[in-house]
């Protein structure tokens, strides 16, 4: 265990995704990350755990149509 920072890549739009489309999904992926752990957890409380994933599911199908 460091005291460091960890360093991450920046996420890549996938070969034949719209970057448009990308680029909203990881905006509504920082919305939700709002302690900066790159995850949803169950520390988060399972009514909100939930809520969440039910929302990004809609979101993703929408900017997926």
């Amino acid at each position: 265990m460091g005291a460091g920072a960890s360093v991450h890549e920046p996420p890549q739009c996938p070969d034949g995704y719209e970057i448009e489309k990308f680029k909203k999904i990881l905006h509504l992926f920082d919305v939700y990350d709002a302690d900066g752990s790159m995850s949803i957890s169950s520390e988060d409380g399972p009514v909100v755990l939930g809520l969440a994933r039910r929302i990004v599911e809609r979101k993703i199908k929408v900017l997926n149509n």
